[in-house]
């Protein structure tokens, strides 16, 4: 007879002993590399296992600092005022994000076919930390949308 199953698989944890970077680091000091070139390799291990986690680190960051304070505003401010404008709502922001991504995504394709030097990347960028922002408020808290499209006028002076 078979054990019984449990009635929720176990979630995977990845422990600090465990992870990728962690363990690149002690490999290359064990080695006998110096400090920065063991974290250089470290930050190449993290990078190469989880390379969407700085964009979520970001978004969490915003999220928890608030959407209408300076630091946000400066990186999807643009953005924002221009969905704002348009009267966009949730879904309609959602929507015209991933059509300016594939536009900006379309245009660094067009530029690098040409020959040219690539274009920077911060844009394709934000336009991503900020498709994933929008569809983390839809899921889990709609009603912020407000926040991010039209803050308070006194929000930023009074920062």
């Amino acid at each position: 007879m078979h054990p019984p199953r449990p009635s929720r698989p176990p979630t995977r944890t990845v422990s600090r002993e465990r992870s990728p970077g962690l363990a690149a680091f002690q490999a290359a000091r064990a080695c006998g590399l110096p400090a920065l070139e063991a974290t250089a390799l470290a930050l190449a291990a993290e990078a190469a296992h989880a390379p969407h986690a700085r964009r979520k680190r970001h978004v969490r960051d915003a999220l928890a600092l608030g959407l209408s304070s300076r630091a946000c505003r400066a990186r999807y401010g643009a953005h924002l005022d221009a969905m704002a404008d348009r009267g966009l709502d949730l879904d309609g922001a959602i929507t015209a994000t991933a059509c300016q991504l594939r536009r900006e995504r379309a245009r660094r394709d067009r530029v690098l076919q040409l020959g040219y030097p690539a274009p920077p990347r911060l844009p394709l960028m934000v336009l991503d930390e900020l498709r994933l922002l929008l569809r983390y408020l839809r899921r889990r808290d709609p009603s912020r949308l407000s926040e991010i499209l039209a803050p308070e006028p006194g929000a930023l002076a009074a920062e």
